[in-house]
């Protein structure tokens, strides 16, 4: 279907309105929140932002320089670094950011960041990641790097309200963050939801988006469904909202060929140069596929156990398999063996606890860790052997990352098996892991270089690309035929309302309402009592009506919560079994007894024996 004039124009106005109210909604609700509280909150001002910019840049420059440049790897690093820092003379646009796994690119784009930040005046950088492993590593260096939890809002679940009462609204007024701090640090859903969702918080802060530099890492992994949606938003952002957008990834997406392409910037669209040489420069791994098999869990336990040397990391789809893995390879292997599972049914910051303390075991115990793709990537830690069940070949080539990321070994080895697992509910998964099939069967070059990645893309994206003007999979097709993007734009002529008068006839509330990025991603935030969040949420319990006291722990609950499906069996059975607390009617804090520090959230009850 091609992009027509009239109907990109329609879009565009679309994304102006919704622009516009957010403007009107934030100001009504700082109004709110100011006479609530008694007292002006006053944001930065530009010149007070711009001393920010070149602090931040002062701090990040000081960690930069105290990095080695000995081995090859070093040198390659520093050099896709200044490439970056260079680039900023290039000015506002959407780019590309192409780095090889291992190669640095947090550090390198915020370097670039900073720069053009300083340069543009921008008001925000925004940082956005797929996964909460990548966004809890990389908030977590950002923040160790330029010392200021107060500019910088790590920002990744919603305390789950009920936007109808009028009543429990006004109260989570004082509690919703605005995005209005200098540095963002989010996830995609979080940002996707900021440019589509029906709710009033996700519009509010759309207009943060603004004036900024935006960082979508690990860019691949935007659901193909809102791709259409957000490569034209994205296209809004910057030509219309004065943002330059990176797009940072090692395995860049075909945005620029699909039905509503990204405009990158005319003749300057690669921050680096020849990323060809920088990708066979980087090669530490090669790819097998020891048979066509399937195997289920005891006998992936088996393979898992026979490739065995030192320490073996083992990538799974879904969290089920990793339990079902997990606990197989725990009835056969002797207690010299550390066996860790990683889910998001554990906490972020419990996630970072057991990454440190394998980072630290890796050299002197044999390690085997059963992961979700949570750790494929953005985690900087270094395996001698992958195993990875078959997905899409982005996701297997970051897995790679995983794979003697630091050259310990003249090579490494990752093994791509097709495991039995119930990929019923996740059809991204499904459609990814035939394009990878279909690469196997007719492509006999290196699976890791940038040419394999776009062919690829060629069977991945290619297939959903509609010329009926009926139905595309990137376009967010609803049950009945529409799609949220038609919903974005006014309707055509035959279908507007008989007699409707104006030139737009958008369907926002419609349109939100039916936006969920995540199949079925009705999900609910429980606040867990892991570490040292038990201390903060008995403070913030002892004290539930000073909410800017409030507000103040839930910023630092965020890294011990756990987001689940409403539709997850584990969940309903805690609900069953009484082990959630409602606090301030909105807020769901989970039991002690129902989390765990093997598994995390678990149905299990822990129970202390005195």
């Amino acid at each position: 279907m091609k992009f027509s004039c009239d109907e990109n124009s329609s879009f565009l106005l679309g994304c102006l309105e919704r622009l516009i109210l957010s403007y009107l909604i934030d100001a009504d609700r700082r109004d709110t929140a100011e006479f609530m509280q008694g007292k002006i909150n006053n944001r930065k001002t530009q010149e007070e932002i711009n001393e920010l910019w070149k602090d931040y840049q002062k701090k990040l420059n000081q960690k930069l320089d105290s990095f080695k440049t000995v081995t090859k790897i070093d040198k390659l690093r520093k050099q896709m670094s200044d490439y970056c820092f260079d680039f900023t003379k290039n000015g506002n646009g959407i780019y590309r950011l192409s780095i090889p796994t291992g190669g640095g690119k947090t550090l390198s784009s915020m370097r670039y960041a900073l720069e053009l930040a300083k340069k543009e005046e921008k008001r925000h950088i925004i940082y956005v990641a797929p996964f909460l492993s990548i966004l809890e590593q990389n908030a977590n260096e950002i923040r160790t790097i330029l010392n200021d939890d107060d500019n910088i809002l790590e920002h990744h679940s919603n305390v789950c309200i009920d936007e109808n009462n009028v009543e429990q609204l006004n109260r989570h007024e004082l509690l919703a963050d605005d995005w209005s701090a200098p540095i963002i640090m989010t996830t995609t859903v979080q940002f996707l939801n900021t440019l589509f969702d029906g709710g009033m918080q996700s519009v509010r802060r759309l207009h943060q988006l603004t004036n900024a530099v935006i960082i979508i890492d690990e860019a691949q992994s935007i659901p193909i469904k809102c791709l259409n949606l957000f490569t034209t938003f994205m296209n809004f952002l910057s030509y219309c909202g004065n943002s330059t957008i990176v797009m940072c990834t090692a395995t860049q997406p075909l945005f620029e060929k699909i039905n509503r392409p990204l405009l990158y910037k005319d003749k300057c669209k690669d921050m680096i140069p020849n990323i060809e040489f920088f990708s066979n420069e980087f090669k530490r791994v090669h790819i097998e596929r020891p048979d066509k098999k399937e195997y289920d869990y005891e006998s992936l336990a088996q393979f898992i156990l026979d490739k065995m040397d030192q320490n073996i990391l083992v990538v799974l789809n879904t969290k089920g398999a990793v339990r079902g893995v997990y606990n197989e390879i725990k009835e056969l292997v002797s207690d010299d063996v550390d066996v860790i599972q990683l889910t998001t049914y554990m906490c972020a910051q419990h996630r970072l606890d057991i990454i440190k303390k394998m980072k630290q075991s890796l050299s002197s115990r044999k390690t085997i860790c059963i992961s979700t793709q949570l750790i494929e990537a953005g985690v900087d830690i270094s395996f001698q052997t992958v195993i990875r069940s078959l997905a899409g070949l982005d996701s297997i080539t970051q897995t790679a990352g995983r794979c003697n990321r630091n050259g310990e070994t003249s090579e490494g080895i990752v093994y791509m098996v097709d495991v039995k697992e119930n990929l019923n509910q996740l059809r991204d998964i499904r459609e990814s892991v035939k394009a990878t099939k279909r690469v196997l069967d007719d492509y006999d070059g290196d699976l890791l270089m940038p040419d394999a990645i776009r062919k690829y893309y060629e069977r991945y994206y290619y297939p959903k690309m509609s010329d009926n003007n009926v139905y595309c999979p990137m376009d967010y097709c609803l049950k009945n035929h529409q799609s949220v993007k038609d919903l974005f734009h006014y309707l055509s002529s035959n279908r507007r309302p008989s007699g409707y008068a104006y030139l737009q006839c958008q369907a926002y509330k419609y349109a939100g309402k039916n936006f969920s990025v995540i199949e079925k991603g009705n999900t609910v935030g429980l606040i867990t009592q892991y570490g040292e969040a038990k201390n903060i949420v008995e403070e913030m319990m002892n004290n539930p009506y000073d909410l800017a006291f409030v507000k103040q722990c839930l910023k630092k609950l965020q890294r011990y919560t756990v987001n689940v499906y409403q539709t997850d069996t584990r969940l309903k059975e805690i609900e069953n079994r009484q082990g959630i607390t409602r606090f301030n009617e909105d807020i769901l804090i989970l039991d002690e007894g129902f989390y765990t520090n093997e598994e995390g959230l678990s149905t299990e009850l822990s129970l202390e024996i005195f």
